[in-house]
This record gives C-alpha cells, structure tokens and sequence, in this order.
C-alpha cells in the first residue's frame, strides 16, 4: 500500500543514493532514519523509518542516463506525497 512516486536523475545511483539519504536521515526533527542496503554496484534500497513505522522506500537503480528512484510512501508520508518527494530529492537533479 501507500503511494508510489518516481524521480529521474542525472546522477550515478551511488550518487542518487547518497543525496536522498542526505535529505532524509534526521530530516523532520530528526525524527526519520534511514537504513540503506546496497543491492550490487547499480542499484540500492533505502528505507526511512519514523519510528517503529515505515515513512517511504526507495528504491534506486542505474539508467542509461543516470539513475531512477522509485519511491513508496507509507503512512503520514502520503498526506503529502509531493512535498516529500521534493524534500527527499532537492539537489539531487
């Protein structure tokens, strides 16, 4: 369930991966934290937890022009979707 969003970026997905957790890992009053697990060189997966619940996971892996991010939203995240796509994502174009 949740809310399903995707971000294009020109960066490497090392790259992608590292600027949304930036973002994201004690974003909102340092309430959120991530846990990133890479899955080989080109792809990796990001959860951010609010506490015991799930707050979004990423998902990020390599394109021919550089990365693409799938986002899944979950619980207070989806009141918001867009909002918090563009805070996880600033900078990372």
């Amino acid at each position: 369930t949740g809310v399903e969003l995707t971000f294009l970026s020109a960066k490497s997905a090392p790259q992608l991966t590292t600027c949304i957790d930036r973002n994201t890992d004690g974003a909102k009053f340092n309430l959120l934290q991530t846990n990133i697990k890479h899955l080989d060189e080109a792809s990796s997966e990001i959860v951010v937890r609010n506490g015991d619940w799930v707050y979004a996971v990423v998902q990020i892996r390599a394109t021919d022009q550089g990365s693409l991010a799938s986002i899944r939203l979950g619980g207070v995240a989806t009141m918001t979707p867009k909002t918090v796509m563009k805070e996880m994502t600033e900078g990372c174009e």
